[in-house]
């Protein structure tokens, strides 16, 4: 949860842990080994943290000017 607050912020952090265990389920469907699960983790969790910064960038440069 930390290293999601850090990355998208305090407001953002639950959902990055969601995401990142949603993320890292699908992933163990397929795959049969995991060989160093924390690092594994982060990685997935730097990932989903990213895709959530560009998702929000992505908002707030879509919005029309008012």
């Amino acid at each position: 949860m930390g290293y999601c607050a850090g990355s998208v912020g305090p407001g953002g952090a639950d959902d990055g842990v969601q995401q990142t265990l949603i993320n890292a389920h699908d992933a163990l469907t397929r795959t049969t080994e995991v060989r160093h699960l924390r690092s594994w983790l982060y990685r997935i969790a730097h990932n989903a943290a990213l895709n959530a910064l560009r998702a929000a960038c992505n908002q707030s440069t879509n919005r029309d000017p008012v």
